[in-house]
């Protein structure tokens, strides 16, 4: 089956940066029944989804996703990864529905679909309550119900910045959210535990 891909960018609701998107279609226009939009989790990036984009074309829907704010091409050198600026949330789901935009004026009138994984699964919640009449389902995938020590952690991540600014990368603070995930792995990498594939991490 053939595809067309193309690549996207626009600046970020952030002012940070400018946002790098790519959407992949099955090459004939007409056969496209719908599209899902993916957003990626936590440390990972667009490339990541490729092969869930093919099978996505072979089924007849085109695939649209973006490198989230702090990742992949989205940031010029390392010490932008994760830095979502001030609004970071609102920031972020302001970009998302930019991709939606895009999305919507190349398949006008066709249903969007908003897939999200792991951290782009809450991306997408957000997105859901301040978006809705901009997507016609939602997927969330890897997501989680509420957890009692956000709060504390939140706390602990303020308190932190306060003391080291906001580009400071907490060991601490990546031991508690992720220690325990890593244990189960025999790992190179602080994400190992994402994928098996170590082409993908």
């Amino acid at each position: 089956m053939d595809f067309l891909t193309n690549e996207y960018s626009f600046k970020s609701a952030s002012g940070l940066c400018d946002i790098y998107a790519q959407s992949a279609s099955p090459a004939d226009y007409g056969s496209v029944k719908g599209v899902v939009q993916i957003t990626h989790g936590m440390a990972e990036h667009s490339n990541r989804y490729g092969r869930f984009a093919v099978e996505l074309c072979k089924n007849g829907y085109a695939v649209f996703i973006c490198d989230l704010l702090g990742h992949g091409n989205s940031v010029s050198d390392d010490s932008e990864l994760g830095y979502f600026g001030e609004n970071g949330i609102e920031s972020l789901v302001d970009d998302m529905k930019q991709l939606n935009d895009i999305a919507r004026r190349e398949y006008p009138g066709l249903p969007i679909y908003l897939f999200g994984h792991s951290m782009g699964s809450f991306l997408a919640r957000a997105y859901t309550a301040k978006y809705p009449d901009t997507i016609d389902g939602t997927i969330w995938c890897g997501t989680s119900g509420a957890n009692p020590a956000a709060g504390l952690g939140a706390a602990l991540a303020r308190a932190i910045e306060k003391r080291s600014g906001d580009h400071h990368r907490s060991d601490f603070l990546n031991s508690l959210a992720f220690g325990k995930y890593n244990k189960r792995t025999e790992n190179e990498t602080q994400f190992d535990w994402l994928s098996k594939d170590k082409e993908e991490v």
